[in-house]
């Protein structure tokens, strides 16, 4: 009879699949939402600490890159490059921060083939990072004051800088004898 327990190959696929998805439902739940789904959002970011093997070194990692990105986007609202769509009372919303939190989830986890090549990663970081503040002035979340060009342009500068920065951040923060992050049933038997 068939094992029911996840083969080494199995549950590592199935936690890559699950993370892409995650980050996914934050990006939309933050940006579509603006805040109204708050509670959803905190429910998968919790979800994803209960799954990762060490809570309080992902927890860690969570907190420098999201704090990274506040840093940045906080500094890009002050030279105007962003408008959000909200009245508040912080440089920006808290459902970006939210969305900040759930890509750094994802840097040691389904963005973690980019650690390997920093060249790719800042490809990638350009094209993709521009395209999801795009997708969220289309979606009505952001505005570009300085038009959609030039803060595309901005956009594909910083983070071709900011996704390999935040990969080197997560892994250093995270880094010790043991870097793995899942509790997988090989690392189980480890612990």
């Amino acid at each position: 009879m068939a094992s029911l327990q996840p083969s080494s190959n199995t549950y590592p696929k199935l936690w890559f699949l699950a993370n892409a998805l995650g980050f996914q439902l934050v990006w939309w739940l933050s940006v579509l939402g603006q805040g109204q789904w708050t509670l959803i959002v905190l429910a998968i970011l919790g979800f994803h600490l209960l799954l990762v093997f060490d809570q309080a070194r992902e927890a860690k990692v969570l907190l420098s890159v999201t704090a990274l990105g506040v840093v940045t986007d906080s500094t890009l609202t002050l030279i105007g490059l962003f408008e959000f769509n909200e009245g508040t009372e912080s440089i920006i919303p808290v459902w970006l921060i939210f969305l900040w939190l759930g890509f750094a989830a994802s840097l040691n986890h389904s963005l973690s083939m980019f650690h390997r090549n920093p060249w790719l990663a800042a490809l990638a970081g350009g094209v993709f990072g521009s395209l999801s503040y795009l997708a969220a002035m289309r979606l009505g979340a952001v505005s570009f004051p300085l038009g959609v060009m030039v803060t595309g342009l901005v956009l594909l500068v910083v983070w071709a800088v900011l996704f390999p920065v935040s990969l080197w951040l997560a892994r250093w923060v995270s880094s010790d004898e043991d870097s793995t992050l899942i509790n997988t049933p090989a690392t189980s038997r480890r612990h």
